[in-house]
């Protein structure tokens, strides 16, 4: 027993060392990793295989120690999500790298990218909080190059616009160094005041008189037969009572009230829906314009 127990820490150590050794991978394997299988992947983005691409990023994470070209190359597994048209698994993937951004300059490229990606995945809610947080922290926003500084406040701008904050936006494209800048921050503000129909007088004015809110939206032929078909079971009702048909009448005007309301919450709904296009149809002609969510800086005119 006595010497078990003194073998004991020398066979700690050898165990100690055999798992270093399996951790720490052989020289061969780490050229091998930087010498073909890294920039093969890196070749396979540039070719738009992104989903390969990826397999190659993680077989050189998994080859690879810990390092700055590691950290980049997990970074650009989530650009190639982003390529691949998957914003929220880039979100996903981004998230799995905060424990490792441990300096400001990773943290700071972490963040940018993340609100790319939430941008592409249509939560601008999120975008909006990761890139006002990078550009408005002291440490992280000094870690940031000048074309990272100038990408981040267009995608924060483009965030601001999606999400229905115009004001903001265009005050962020304001600050953006590009020339531009100036006819974007326009576009923004001309947003905020799109020509718009209310659906309180919409509903008020089809209240009164059925078809009369659908023809303040100009919708004259559903205005007319809102009109008409309101009539026609007005009257109706109306000689059926005369005429002492109760059960008739009651049941007309049970149908009458239904084409009433219909007239009403039509009138409201389709004012609403005259707002959404107004502000999807603009929003439309400026992504025909301009590249929103561009990968790199300066932005390029969408193909």
């Amino acid at each position: 027993m006595a010497a078990l127990i003194r073998l004991a820490p020398i066979a700690a150590m050898v165990l100690v060392g055999s798992i270093a050794r399996a951790e720490s991978p052989a020289p061969a394997t780490l050229d091998r990793a930087h010498a073909e299988v890294l920039p093969f992947a890196y070749a396979l983005m540039q070719e738009g295989d992104d989903y390969r691409a990826i397999g190659e990023l993680k077989r050189f994470s998994f080859m690879a120690p810990p390092s700055e070209e590691r950290f980049s190359a997990l970074l650009a597994i989530g650009r190639a999500y982003e390529l691949g048209g998957k914003g929220e698994d880039a979100a996903r993937w981004l998230l799995r790298l905060e424990p490792l951004a441990i300096t400001p300059q990773r943290a700071a490229t972490l963040a940018v990218e993340q609100g790319y990606a939430h941008l592409l995945s249509g939560d601008t809610g999120a975008a909006i909080a990761s890139l006002d947080l990078v550009l408005h922290d002291p440490a992280l926003g000094s870690a940031l190059t000048r074309p990272q500084t100038a990408r981040a406040r267009y995608l924060l701008a483009w965030s601001y616009l999606f999400h229905g904050q115009s004001a903001e936006a265009a005050r962020a494209f304001a600050r953006v160094d590009l020339p531009e800048s100036k006819d974007l921050a326009a576009a923004a503000r001309h947003y905020q005041h799109l020509p718009t129909k209310s659906p309180a007088l919409a509903g008020a004015l089809s209240a009164v008189v059925p078809g009369l809110g659908h023809l303040y939206l100009g919708m004259p032929g559903i205005a007319l037969a809102a009109f008409a078909w309101n009539a026609l079971f007005g009257v109706a009702t109306y000689d059926a009572f005369h005429h002492r048909l109760f059960g008739v009448g009651a049941v007309l005007a049970g149908l009458e009230l239904l084409w009433y309301g219909g007239s009403v919450f039509g009138a409201v709904s389709g004012a609403e829906k005259y707002n959404r296009d107004a502000q999807l149809n603009d929003l439309d002609a400026l992504k025909k314009r301009y590249d929103v969510a561009p990968v790199s800086w300066p932005p390029e005119l969408p193909r």
